[in-house]
Formats: C-alpha cells, structure tokens, sequence
C-alpha cells in the first residue's frame, strides 16, 4: 500500500542503489590415493548475480552478474606422528 503526492519531485541523480547475492557448488572428486596422500581434482564454482539501479529525469536498472570457475588438483597429505621429545636431563646438557 502507498501514497503518492500530486505534485512531488525527487531530486535527479540522488536515487541509485545496488544489490548483489552469491552463491558458490563444489565438485570434486578423488583421483588416487597413496601412502603419501591422496590427489583429487575439484571445480568450485561461484557465481554473483546483481541489479541495480537509478533514478534521475528517468528510471534505469541493469541486471549484471558473473560467474567465477577455478578447477585444480588438490594434493591432501596423510599426517602421521612425528612427534620427538629429548628427556629433561638432556637440556641441562646444552
């Protein structure tokens, strides 16, 4: 619901504004595994729709997007202990 005045104005150029969502699917998918680790392939893409819009002797708006897409191969290490600890007599050695 609204009102509108007969004889209102809006100052030219004044009125703009923007608005962005984003919204971001990964895909992967594991190639090999190994004693070392494993290698898998992904592809996240993101994508970033958006309008906007202003308002001066007429109405505009721009509907405007993009869409980023960075496959790679992604190298995961398996931990393993590696922990060493030299007793305490050891250190007033040094």
């Amino acid at each position: 619901m609204g009102c509108a005045h007969r004889n209102a104005s809006i100052p030219t150029g004044v009125m703009e504004g923007q608005a962005r969502a984003s919204v971001q699917v990964n895909y992967g998918m594991l190639l090999t595994e190994g004693r070392a680790g494993r290698v898998g392939f992904e592809v996240p893409v993101m994508g970033a729709p958006g309008v906007d819009g202003e308002v001066d002797d007429t109405v505009t708006g721009h509907l405007s997007g993009v869409l980023f897409v960075t496959p790679r191969l992604r190298f995961h290490v398996n931990p393993r202990s590696r922990f060493s600890c030299t007793p305490p007599e050891a250190w007033e050695a040094r």
